[in-house]
């Protein structure tokens, strides 16, 4: 950014896309405000000139929840969150114990792709009664994202209700879960495959598949057929987690993807105990 001269201007255009948050972290309506922060203080933007220092705040607070711009009966907030089909989970106060600056870019570009998806971001937090609750998060989440009338006393239904009917509905409708983060940010359950009676020529037979994202897929009946469309971004670094994101981005502006190279990914090669490719 260069230097603002006496009588020039800049304009600084940006998105917003809006956060579903935990309900131990909850955000009402009326607190999704741009241009005013949770705690109520006023954005400001801060100048030095001949070494004083002055400061403008911002005025024009912009409420989403008491705008209904296209007279469709639904408040702005609401609208956009029944629009998105396309849900980015991920867990900002536990990623940020591996890089604090480089979650904050990591996050904006979460956004990003969220607004070409046509979503939103969701972010979990920890409970503050259970200090063990990191280990059950796929339980938790399994409830917010499952169709249904909201229950307050399990959080079903949590964010299903508020996204598109493609989350509500997904047998009718793909919904799309994109997780964003290794196991130890959003974890997932040891899946238990014995009815399936998983055996190998080679001898042996499969029970159990650990780290297995099909149960958040899984929203409907509990039969372990995949209702949602799911992936997962892993990384060790906020940076690494950037370059999927990245990717599709340029993916979607016709850039990054000739089709030229492919990667093929099977299971085990004959037994149980081989390494997996």
């Amino acid at each position: 950014m260069g230097e603002l001269r006496p009588g020039e201007t800049w304009t600084f255009l940006y998105h917003v896309v809006p956060i579903l948050f935990s309900p131990y972290n909850p955000l009402s309506n009326d607190e999704y405000v741009i241009g005013l922060s949770r705690s109520g203080s006023r954005p400001q933007v801060l100048c030095i000139h001949g070494g004083a220092t002055y400061q403008h705040f911002i005025e024009l607070p912009y409420a989403p929840a008491h705008e209904d711009l296209d007279g469709d009966g639904l408040n702005e907030l609401d609208t956009t969150f029944k629009s998105a089909d396309y849900l980015i989970v991920t867990s900002e106060v536990l990623l940020r114990d591996a890089d604090f600056a480089g979650v904050d870019l990591l996050l904006q570009k979460a956004a990003t792709l969220a607004r070409e998806k046509r979503g939103v971001l969701g972010y979990w937090y920890p409970s503050p009664y259970a200090y063990d609750s990191w280990q059950y998060a796929y339980t938790q989440i399994k409830e917010y994202i499952t169709p249904g009338v909201p229950d307050s006393s399990s959080n079903r239904g949590y964010w299903a209700s508020r996204l598109s009917d493609a989350f509500g509905h997904p047998d009718v409708e793909d919904a799309y879960l994109l997780i964003l983060g290794e196991w130890e940010v959003i974890p997932s359950p040891t899946y238990n495959v014995r009815h399936l009676d998983i055996r190998w020529t080679g001898g042996g037979r499969t029970d159990t598949v650990r780290l297995s994202d099909n149960y958040f897929a899984d929203t409907v009946g509990n039969d372990k057929v995949p209702d949602l469309i799911v992936g997962r971004i892993i990384g060790n670094t906020p940076q690494a987690l950037m370059k999927p994101i990245e990717a599709s981005l340029d993916v979607m502006t016709g850039h990054g993807f000739d089709r030229v190279s492919a990667v093929v990914l099977s299971g085990y090669e004959v037994g149980s105990g081989d390494s997996f490719v």
